[in-house]
């Protein structure tokens, strides 16, 4: 039987590192997240609060900001740049530590103890946006590591091309609303802006945000079109 031309692919070498970035990242994310938390009083749990989530929210848009820019250039030319990889790994390395630093401090709270619900809610929160961001890198290895496989779920297009996207997708904390419905209680000057209706989510990035890089089946060294000229 005569060998298909798409059963290996030869990936070019930025998308291997970006790949091999890809795994560094979660690593990174991992131990930062496992690293000690240091006990911390807080004055007012509202006032962290308000703060913690807006910087979640501000976080999470540059992180889809670089998906949807940066990465999405890497992916897509057929050249690609292997600074401009590292250059983009770099700057999300940054985000992450922050996304696990804000969650480990929320972790590290010393509150009263009719706080230790609202605490746990908003702990919660920030690890729910980080199981987005692993979710997001783990589907980036997959589709470097098996590429024929996604493709194989595809039609071949009649121009041999095909594009693989990766989402990075902020979906909406469901332990925000109760989050806010006891915020709300216990201090009706709170910020209207954070978290007292879902409308603040999507004002913050926090829900609905989205990044995504789509990679061409150009970028690879293998076309669809080459198994159509057969």
């Amino acid at each position: 039987m005569e060998a298909n031309p798409m059963n290996t692919i030869e990936m070019p070498s930025h998308l291997l590192i970006l790949r091999d970035e890809a795994q560094r990242l979660l690593d990174v994310l991992i131990t930062a997240l496992d690293a000690p938390t240091t006990p911390t009083l807080v004055e007012n749990f509202n006032n962290f609060t308000a703060s913690s989530c807006i910087r979640l929210a501000e976080n999470a848009g540059q992180l889809t900001d670089i998906f949807n820019g940066p990465l999405n250039e890497i992916a897509t030319h057929p050249a690609g740049d292997i600074a401009a990889v590292y250059r983009a790994t770099g700057r999300i390395e940054q985000l992450l530590l922050q996304f696990a630093s804000d969650r480990q401090a929320v972790c590290g709270l010393i509150v009263d103890p009719e706080y230790d619900e609202e605490k746990r809610l908003l702990a919660s929160g920030h690890m729910h946006a980080i199981r987005d961001i692993r979710h997001a890198l783990q589907r980036m290895m997959e589709i470097f590591d098996n590429p024929q496989l996604l493709l194989d779920k595809h039609d071949p297009p009649a121009d041999g091309h095909i594009e693989l996207s990766i989402d990075l997708t902020f979906t909406a904390p469901p332990e925000f609303p109760q989050l806010a419905a006891r915020m709300k209680d216990r201090a009706t000057s709170w910020s209207p802006l954070v978290l007292s209706d879902p409308s603040s989510y999507r004002k913050f990035g926090v829900l609905g945000g989205i990044g995504k890089f789509a990679i061409g089946i150009a970028a690879f060294n293998a076309l669809l079109g080459d198994q159509c000229n057969d």
